[in-house]
């Protein structure tokens, strides 16, 4: 039997592509990470968004309490017109 073994080629022998930008502008950018200014930024934006929606949902709750105050006061005028009718349409004994 006849065996071979491939012996592994140096790192030397592929071209690795090059991974790094090769624009002249790129020189010039860095990662970079962010900072606690940033990071307060954002939590103080957040913050203000959440706050401002809340006075929306209490609007909104305000809006309905009114239109159920409404409707409740709408169904006993209702209720009272409908006795009265009754009483004032019933005969005398």
């Amino acid at each position: 039997m006849n065996t071979q073994l491939l012996e592994a080629r140096s790192s030397l022998d592929h071209s690795v592509p090059n991974s790094v930008a090769t624009h002249p502008s790129s020189a010039r950018l860095s990662v970079s990470r962010v900072g606690a200014a940033d990071r307060l930024a954002l939590r103080l934006g957040m913050a203000l968004v959440i706050w401002g929606r809340r006075n929306v949902d209490r609007v909104d709750a305000r809006a309905r309490a009114a239109a159920h105050a409404r409707n409740e006061r709408s169904r006993i005028g209702r209720e009272q017109a409908a006795q009265r009718e009754l009483l004032l349409s019933a005969p005398r004994r």
